[in-house]
């Protein structure tokens, strides 16, 4: 569900990024595309630092803080977006810095990764399959929505809910997680000082 959000919200933006900057910069020319093309590649090699900052700190960091960071994020970067119909090249520029350099690098490797995690030695073919098609449809459906609007500010919103809910059943499966671990680590504890008693019974 997590890589569903994460890759719905991501193919919103990138159905919208080069109207967005065209809107932005004002520019009408032979080369704005190549303009839009070369901004966007501009942050994609900013994002490279996100992703070495995974390989580096991947060991002190849980993957639900890493996926808590990418969320909020790509939360940060669309409300920034959002704040006006026309955003200003400065809010562009880091709207776009925490949406498509942060959040779209993490999100998108520590969903993989923690999946990889979950599944351990079973067979990960068939689920990272069904993991790729839930995001496909996610990326199918969400870009659609765009022309449904006269401007990009709901779509944005529509985005910040959707990183809100992310980071709500983030922290929900990671409450249960513990809770889980808390009663096994409990049962276990119990289980010994039972056993250990009925010995002592038994050898009376």
């Amino acid at each position: 569900m997590l890589n569903v959000i994460a890759r719905g919200v991501l193919s919103i933006y990138e159905t919208i990024n080069v109207p967005l900057f065209i809107q932005v910069t004002g520019d009408n020319n032979d080369i704005v595309i190549e303009d839009a093309s070369r901004f966007q590649f501009d942050i994609g090699l900013l994002g490279l630092i996100a992703y070495l900052a995974i390989e580096l700190c991947h060991k002190a960091i849980s993957e639900i803080t890493w996926l808590g960071i990418g969320f909020l994020s790509l939360a940060i970067g669309n409300f920034i977006l959002a704040l006006q119909t026309t955003p200003s090249f400065t809010q562009l520029y880091i709207g776009v810095y925490f949406l498509w350099g942060v959040g779209s690098p993490i999100t998108t490797a520590v969903c993989v990764s923690a999946l990889s995690k979950v599944l351990g030695t079973r067979q990960q073919g068939k689920w990272m399959g069904l993991l790729g098609s839930a995001a496909s449809a996610s990326r199918i459906i969400l870009p659609m929505l765009p022309p449904a609007f006269t401007s990009f500010n709901p779509l944005f919103w529509l985005n910040v809910s959707l990183c809100i809910i992310g980071v709500f059943l983030l922290f929900l499966f990671d409450y249960a997680v513990k809770k889980e671990k808390a009663k096994f680590l409990s049962s276990t504890i119990v289980a010994p000082v039972d056993s250990t008693q009925s010995s002592l019974q038994s050898s009376e």
